[in-house]
């Protein structure tokens, strides 16, 4: 006679099981929904786009039940709901609709795209700061985050250049305390740039810090910029990677 699986065996076995194969399981099987829901769930990467939501670069079909169409996202939202923990390496979210409520995600790594980031960071579980990588749009955020304090590299995203916008990448440049900076899509003017510098010796910033700038091979008067970053500094030599000057 055969041994029937204990709930703990069978949790043991769907722990190794990768995601998109669970939801098939559970799918064919309802019975073992509530034994699945109970096991953590581990991925690679966790996507919440308008009406889709992926689950390691692999989104789920809709199907039909009863003569009717069940949606992917009503699907998926009933496949992450109520979970007890769910661990991501990459978590990307760009529309909010998809998310169900009450849900907390360990993670890695997260890009908020274009939308508010206090609203996705509060999905987000508390032990997973500090983040090794957050890509944010800081136009987008105005609410005060200690991003020091969420991410180690910190990415910034600027959608539209206000006083807003300026006073918080301020905040965040002159106070640096992320390890590594990049800017995306702002380019800082050489004098700015030069009082940069100046003012993370001044705070005796760590050796390492990283600050890039996606677009800064159009600095203007790029010669005069690294004699002004030497004299502020009492420094010896500047050293600017892949910048092709005008």
């Amino acid at each position: 006679m055969t041994k029937t699986w204990t709930n703990l065996s069978l949790k043991a076995v769907f722990e190794y099981v990768e995601a998109n194969k669970r939801l098939k399981i559970i799918s064919h099987c309802p019975t073992l929904r509530p034994i699945e829901k109970e096991t953590p769930l581990h991925l690679d990467c966790l996507s919440f786009r308008k009406n889709e939501i992926w689950l390691n670069k692999r989104f789920i079909q809709p199907k039909t039940y009863k003569y009717r169409a069940v949606k992917k996202v009503e699907r998926l939202k009933s496949f992450l709901r109520g979970r007890k923990s769910i661990r991501t390496k990459e978590l990307e979210v760009l529309d909010l609709s998809c998310i169900p409520r009450n849900l907390k995600i360990y993670v890695d790594s997260v890009n908020s795209g274009d939308l508010d980031f206090s609203l996705v960071l509060s999905f987000l579980d508390t032990s997973s700061f500090p983040l090794k990588f957050l890509r944010t749009n800081i136009s987008n955020t105005p609410a005060y985050i200690a991003y020091a304090e969420i991410a180690e590299k910190l990415v910034i995203r600027v959608s539209e250049v206000d006083r807003g916008t300026l006073e918080r990448m301020t905040d965040v440049l002159f106070n640096a305390r992320n390890q590594n900076i990049l800017l995306e899509n702002f380019r800082l003017e050489a004098e700015s740039m030069a009082v940069l510098v100046q003012s993370w010796q001044e705070n005796q910033y760590e050796i390492g810090r990283i600050f890039t700038s996606y677009i800064q091979n159009i600095i203007v008067g790029s010669p005069e910029f690294v004699d002004e970053v030497l004299a502020r500094s009492n420094g010896q030599k500047v050293v600017l990677q892949d910048c092709d000057w005008p």
